[in-house]
């Protein structure tokens, strides 16, 4: 068979497809699938990685953009639909899968046009703009949250959790590790607030700076700043611009601080593990926080948003959870039963049963 997995811009997004990828070929060897994604995208520096083709349409971001941007972002459209039109009269997909994200668009609408079985997957708990027009026209709507559930047409929407890469499920690591880990994710490019909010909350946890050992994903540009800080604490910290062995610091911690991005909550999910999450305020409609509430409504994580994130209250909640080996433990056991580990296998199973209608 021939995939054509669309869409990118976030980390949330391209694992998604990288994860829905790595299951077609482990259905079938032989099928092949090709990635589609946004000129100048994340996904230019993250697929070539996973040895995945890559090609471009051009489209840009919508939402939060002034009048003459948004008129300017419109124009993009008709002109992705040519190209991918191209794309999809060259490649001959049996099936597109839009994941989100400005590329899917153009592309699921032109699959829509040239008579291709299309489905789109949507990973927040509140879909995108792309992602709520284009479910009118796919034939199957895959969703990560059940929440996601009254934006879509309830015949055709199915839950399915959210994807997570293989490499992830391999649960293989330092089990060896004598001190209390704290894994500080601030998204794949790092977030200022939440590294600048952690080193501050150093002198909140100065009664167990012996105890603990922080691995902290800083993004580049505060990379320094932030290794020059816990060396000056005396913390035991290591420090990284970007994390590739995400399996590796998953394990190895006791307790996670992160932004609420769907692909990081489904990971710190499927591991099971404790966390506080920190939304990032200005997602599109607000869908960090509402992913975030998800799991804080069923005991599985604290979520703190940036209006009351300071150095004495994120400190504060580190020193307790720290503390309360207990509560980190359950909330751990309940964010493991949110999890769907099989979601990617539901995925392309129904894809599959789509593909054998169509022959």
């Amino acid at each position: 068979m021939k995939i054509i997995i669309s869409g990118g811009g976030t980390g949330g997004h391209i694992f998604t497809g990288i994860a829905i990828a790595e299951e077609f070929k482990r259905k079938d060897r032989e099928n092949q699938v090709i990635f589609v994604g946004a000129v100048n995208g994340m996904e230019s520096k993250i697929l070539p990685l996973y040895k995945y083709t890559l090609m471009t349409l051009p489209a840009k971001r919508f939402k939060g953009k002034s009048v003459i941007n948004k008129f300017l972002s419109l124009c993009e459209i008709p002109k992705g639909i040519i190209k991918a039109r191209k794309i999809l009269r060259k490649y001959q997909p049996d099936l597109v899968l839009g994941i989100g994200g400005y590329a899917s668009g153009s592309m699921v609408i032109a699959t829509f046009l040239s008579g291709i079985k299309t489905a789109i997957h949507e990973q927040n708990t509140i879909p995108g703009l792309t992602n709520r027009f284009l479910g009118r026209f796919v034939k199957k709507v895959f969703i990560g949250f059940s929440e996601s559930f009254p934006f879509f047409p309830e015949k055709k929407t199915l839950f399915t959790g959210n994807p997570v890469r293989s490499e992830l499920l391999i649960k293989d690591y330092d089990k060896d590790i004598k001190k209390f880990t704290i894994l500080i994710l601030g998204g794949s490019q790092g977030s200022h607030n939440i590294n600048i909010a952690m080193l501050e909350a150093i002198k909140e946890l100065e009664e167990i700076k012996d105890k603990i050992r922080i691995i902290h994903q800083s993004g580049e540009s505060d990379k320094k700043m932030v290794e020059v800080a816990y060396k000056n604490s005396g913390i035991d910290a290591e420090v990284f611009a970007f994390i590739n062995d995400m399996g590796k610091v998953y394990g190895s911690s006791n307790l996670i601080i992160s932004r609420a991005g769907a692909g990081s909550i489904s990971e710190i999910m499927v591991w099971g593990k404790p966390s506080i999450l920190i939304p990032f305020p200005f997602s599109a409609y607000n869908h960090q926080e509402c992913n975030a509430r998800a799991l804080s409504k069923k005991g599985a994580a604290i979520i703190l948003t940036e209006r009351e994130l300071t150095e004495k209250r994120l400190g504060i909640i580190i020193k307790d959870l720290f503390l309360d080996r207990k509560k980190l433990k359950i909330m751990g056991e309940k964010a493991r039963k949110l999890a769907n580990p099989h979601a990617a296998k539901i995925i392309v199973d129904e894809c599959y049963r789509m593909i054998r209608n169509k022959k």
